[in-house]
């Protein structure tokens, strides 16, 4: 359950910087970013529901209790579990969870996709933001 963004031309301009202050902007872009998929995961969105009921551990989880969700919910633990981290060294953000059995939830109802995609277009004005950062513009 890997998802990439790339950012043509990013590599180019952070050349014309000085390594410390292109690790700054670079690390708080990855971090805001980050930031709104986390956030994304865990709210309600547009998502419908799947029509037929769905079982996953042996509980049911009915149209009322995932319409509308990007993670489904039965008891909340998965929603709970997904946290994000931002490894500096490797310049990524992580979002995603440790419990067993988000992998399979994922492969009928790919949340964290759902809400990578659908927060595009924040991401995007973040890096706008990080690119007037970085040529002084207001």
């Amino acid at each position: 359950m890997t998802n990439r963004i790339d950012i043509d031309g990013l590599d180019r301009l952070l050349a014309t910087l000085d390594p410390a202050r292109q690790d700054e902007i670079l690390h708080r872009l990855i971090t805001r970013a980050t930031t709104i998929v986390l956030a994304r995961t865990k709210e309600a969105g547009p998502r419908v529901a799947r029509r037929r009921p769905v079982y996953y551990g042996g509980g049911r989880i009915s149209r009322d209790m995932t319409s509308g969700r990007y993670t489904p919910v039965l008891t909340g633990n998965l929603r709970r579990s997904i946290t994000s981290e931002v490894q500096r060294t490797q310049q990524r953000g992580i979002v995603g969870t440790n419990v067993v059995y988000g992998r399979y939830v994922h492969r009928h109802r790919p949340f964290l996709t759902w809400a990578l995609e659908d927060s595009q277009d924040k991401i995007r004005d973040e890096i706008d933001k990080a690119g007037k950062a970085i040529v002084g513009a207001p």
